[in-house]
């Protein structure tokens, strides 16, 4: 269940963000994965993925 933002900025460009957080498919190492993406417009700006540390 991702989080997703709009921002309109002064020049009408849009300014679209992602967050989202899983285990990957795999519950067996518990180390869920981290993603954002960052666009405007139709434009990719930023992109990560990061495997976070084990959770308890």
């Amino acid at each position: 269940t991702g989080k997703h933002w709009h921002i309109l900025l002064a020049s009408k460009l849009t300014l679209i963000s992602y967050a989202d957080s899983d285990y990957g498919r795999d519950l067996n190492i518990r180390q869920p994965i981290s993603s954002l993406m960052h666009k405007i417009d139709e434009a990719l700006i930023e992109w990560s993925s990061k495997r976070q540390t084990t959770v308890e």
